[in-house]
C-alpha cells in the first residue's frame, strides 16, 4: 500500500452565516479556531481511494458530482471510490442550497474557495505518496451521551445518562517503514455542539485532529460515525472554552491508541460498492395545507413559503445513498448521506464485528434519520428536524426495516 495525506486551510475571511444553530441570527463574528479540510489518497493492489473530511456541517449535494469527478480526473481513482466526509462541526459555513435560512445561509463563495482548495489538496497528496502499513486501534471516550429522554412514550431534548450510547474510538493508523505516522483515521460518534457563538471554529473534533497531527505529523482525519442522536452531555453550547479542553481530551485518547499495540491490517484491492433507499414520508403536504402554513412565523412559514416557491421538491421519499469502500483487508467504511441515529451505527458495527466502520454526514445531506421507536416517540430528530432540513414530510417508520436490510448485507466481512 501507498498513501498520499494533505491538509489545506479552508477558513474564509469574511463573515458569513454560519450552519447549525437557529439561535444565531447575525454573521460570523471572528475565527476561534481555523478550518481544515484533510485528504488521504490511497493505492494498493493496482487500484485507488480517496477519502476527504472537512470542518463542515455537511456537504451539500449541489456540487459534489462536479467535484468528484474533478478528483477522480486529477488523481486518477474511479469517482465511485471517492469518499466526501464531514466532521459535522456546527461552527463553520452553510454547504447546502435547500436548508431553512435559520441554520445559516449559503454563500456561494465559500464554495467556490472550498472548490478550490480541495483540488489543491488533492495535488498536494499526489506529491506524498510513500510506502505504508495500515493497523486498526481501539479505545474508549466518555464526551458522548444520548441526548432524548422519554417520558410517558414522548421523546424530550434532554441528556440522558442513562440512554443508549457508542463511546468506543477507533483509530486506523498508516505507517511508514520507520513506523512513523503517515495518516490516521479518527472514528468516534458525538455531535461537535460545544459552542453556539458567533466564531468559527473546528469545534472539538478539529482541535483534537489539530493536536494529534502536532504530535505526531500525521495528516489526521476524523470519521463521524452515527451520532444523530448523540451530543457531548451537559457540554453542549456552554461556549468556545470548552472546545480545547475536549479537544485535548480526545487527542490523548487518540494518541494513546496510536502508541498501543495495533491488529495489522494487509492489504486488498481498493474498491467501493454503492447501493440507496427509498425513505418513504408519512404524508406529503398539500398546496392548501402549505397555504395554511406560511404566514406563520418561524421556521413552519419558511418550511411551506419554500415548498410554495418549489412545488417540484416535494416528493413521496427521500434517498439515503450508501456507499461502502474497502480501503485494507478486514477494514472498510459505510458511508450514509444522512444523520443516523446511534442504532444504525450500532448494528452495522455488530454485523462487521468491528471491520466495518459507520460513518454519517459524507456524501451530501438528506436529513435526521431516525429509526422505528424514534418516529413512534417523536421528538426533534423525528419531527422538528424535518423543518429545518426542509423535507416535505416526516419519515414513516417503515424506513427503519428499509435501512437495516440495504446496511446489514453491506455489513458482512468479506
Amino acid at each position: 500500500m501507498r498513501a498520499g495525506t494533505a491538509r489545506v486551510d479552508i477558513t474564509p475571511d469574511w463573515p458569513l452565516p454560519l450552519a447549525g444553530f437557529a439561535s444565531r441570527t447575525e454573521l460570523s463574528q471572528g475565527i476561534a479556531q481555523p478550518l481544515h479540510l484533510r485528504l488521504v489518497v490511497l493505492e494498493a493492489l493496482g487500484t485507488r481511494a480517496l477519502i476527504v473530511s472537512a470542518d463542515l456541517l455537511n456537504w451539500g449535494p449541489e456540487r459534489l458530482p462536479g467535484w468528484r469527478q474533478a478528483l477522480a480526473d486529477r488523481c486518477a481513482v474511479p469517482a465511485e471510490s471517492i469518499l466526501f466526509s464531514a466532521t459535522h462541526s456546527h461552527s463553520g459555513p452553510q454547504t447546502n442550497g435547500w436548508h431553512a435560512a435559520a441554520t445559516g445561509l449559503l454563500d456561494e463563495r465559500f464554495l467556490d474557495l472550498l472548490g478550490d482548495r480541495l483540488l489543491t489538496a488533492a495535488a498536494g497528496a499526489l506529491d506524498t505518496m510513500e510506502p505504508v502499513t495500515v493497523s486498526r486501534g481501539r479505545g474508549e471516550h466518555g464526551l458522548a451521551m444520548n441526548r432524548r429522554t422519554v417520558i410517558a412514550g414522548k421523546a424530550l431534548a434532554r441528556p440522558n445518562p442513562e440512554g443508549p450510547v457508542d463511546r468506543e474510538v477507533t483509530v486506523l493508523a498508516f505507517r511508514r517503514p520507520d513506523g512513523s505516522v503517515k495518516a490516521a483515521l479518527t472514528h468516534y460518534a458525538c455531535h461537535p455542539v460545544l459552542s453556539a457563538e458567533y466564531q468559527l471554529s473546528g469545534e472539538f473534533t478539529g482541535d483534537a485532529m489539530s493536536r494529534v497531527e502536532a504530535q505526531t505529523g500525521a495528516v489526521s482525519l476524523y470519521l463521524q460515525g452515527c451520532c444523530g442522536d448523540i451530543n457531548p452531555g451537559r457540554l453542549a453550547a456552554t461556549g468556545l472554552a470548552e472546545i480545547p479542553r475536549q479537544g485535548a481530551a480526545l487527542a490523548t485518547v487518540v494518541l494513546d491508541i496510536l502508541d498501543d499495540a495495533h491488529v495489522e491490517l494487509g492489504d486488498a484491492p481498493l474498491k467501493a460498492q454503492w447501493d440507496s433507499v427509498e425513505l418513504p414520508f408519512q404524508h406529503v403536504p398539500t398546496e392548501a395545507e402549505l397555504r395554511e402554513e406560511f404566514t406563520k412565523d418561524g421556521v413552519i412559514g419558511e418550511w411551506a413559503r419554500a415548498f410554495l416557491a418549489h412545488p417540484e421538491r416535494i416528493a413521496a421519499s427521500a434517498t439515503l445513498r450508501l456507499q461502502r469502500l474497502d480501503i485494507a483487508r478486514d477494514q472498510s467504511l459505510l458511508a450514509m448521506n444522512g444523520e443516523m441515529c446511534m442504532d444504525y451505527g450500532r448494528q452495522i458495527k455488530d454485523v462487521s464485528r468491528g471491520t466495518v466502520l459507520p460513518v454519517g454526514y459524507s456524501n451530501g445531506m438528506v436529513g435526521y434519520i431516525p429509526t422505528a421507536t424514534q418516529v413512534d416517540e417523536g421528538g426533534y430528530e423525528a419531527d422538528e428536524s424535518t423543518r429545518y432540513y426542509l423535507l416535505p414530510g416526516r419519515f414513516a417508520r417503515e424506513i427503519d426495516a428499509r435501512i437495516r436490510a440495504r446496511t446489514v448485507p453491506m455489513s458482512r466481512p468479506v
